[in-house]
């Protein structure tokens, strides 16, 4: 769930997918079978994965149930930071896999950068 909630894996389904953009876009089946999801994570990296995730399934439980303004706003930042920590858990892993050049064309893309 951590890889397929990732900015990485949704930037790159962007990619993919030739409906982008279109309001009732259909999600297919080789459009999902084209995404990279690993089958060599380390239980190390498995297990962090799944702790965040853990966190944000909890923490959007208590933000249906908050109505406090400075609690709201704590589950925000909160939620942001588990989704920040899983994003660099699925980057860190796929540059383990493909390598440096991952990065500068993510970062490229994420900051409309034009390509040189």
């Amino acid at each position: 769930m951590g890889f397929l909630n990732s900015r990485l894996t949704d930037f790159y389904y962007q990619q993919i997918n030739p409906e982008r953009g279109e309001v009732l876009a259909q999600v297919k089946k080789g459009h999902i079978e084209q995404l990279l999801i690993p089958k060599n994570v380390s239980d190390k990296q498995e297990q962090e994965i799944i702790k965040h995730v853990d966190q944000l399934l909890q923490l959007n439980k208590d933000k249906q149930n908050t109505t406090l303004p400075n609690q709201l706003e704590m589950i925000n930042n909160r939620i942001e930071y588990a989704e920040r920590k899983i994003n660099d858990l699925v980057y860190v892993f796929f540059v383990g896999l493909f390598g440096s050049w991952l990065f500068w064309f993510f970062f490229m893309e994420v900051h409309k950068i034009p390509y040189p």
